[in-house]
């Protein structure tokens, strides 16, 4: 994830906001390592939230 926030940041564009939700969603993951304690529900709740919009907002569903 280090390396792909900087690749990413440019193209979140739609809303300011945006780049921020997906720092935050690799700050919890990256939190996550065996070397910590893994965030709790909620937090891990919310990154799944946050990447999810994200995913909806960038990546439209293709249709069959």
């Amino acid at each position: 994830m280090e390396w792909l926030l900087p690749h990413i940041e440019p193209l979140l564009d739609r809303d300011p906001s945006h780049p921020g939700k997906f720092t935050v969603f690799k700050k919890t993951v990256n939190d996550a390592c065996h070397d910590n304690t893994p965030p709790g529900t909620a937090a891990m709740v919310q990154a799944h939230g946050e990447i999810s919009h994200l995913v909806k907002v960038y990546l439209p569903r293709q249709a069959v």
